[in-house]
């Protein structure tokens, strides 16, 4: 660590060597990366499948049984269904805030590359026309 370390403050023609040696390093990585989040997808896919699943079937159970007389069973469920209600929610949350990073990044990367080329209008062919 502390010898990659030492090699960095040589400048940037050897920082550019460091990468070009370990590149096959950064490919793995890079591949490595991607797998964990396809992982992460289909793992979170499940998890959120199986909690609308099961709350689909609590809050069946849980109003199918109103009116009948209210036992401890029913008022645990009723419990559980809250909570994976909030569960659910706050990963909706979550993938709502990410994809509107995602699409706010890419938006600033669009307009950066259209001021440094100067394009001011897309349409402007069919405009003249």
């Amino acid at each position: 660590m502390f010898a990659f370390l030492q090699e960095l403050g040589e400048g940037p023609r050897q920082i550019a060597q460091i990468v070009d040696t370990h590149r096959e390093l950064w490919i793995e990585l890079s591949r490595l990366v991607r797998q964990t989040g396809y992982a992460m997808t289909y793992t979170y896919g499940f998890y959120i499948l199986y909690m609308f699943l099961s709350l689909t079937f609590f809050v069946y159970h849980t109003v199918s049984n109103l009116a009948r007389q209210l036992r401890a069973d029913q008022v645990l469920m009723a419990i559980e269904c809250c909570v994976m209600e909030y569960t659910l929610y706050l990963i909706c949350s979550a993938a709502n805030n990410a994809s509107r990073n995602v699409s706010l990044s890419s938006l600033f990367f669009t307009t950066t590359i259209v001021s440094m080329f100067g394009i001011s209008n897309f349409n402007s062919s069919e405009k003249s026309s």
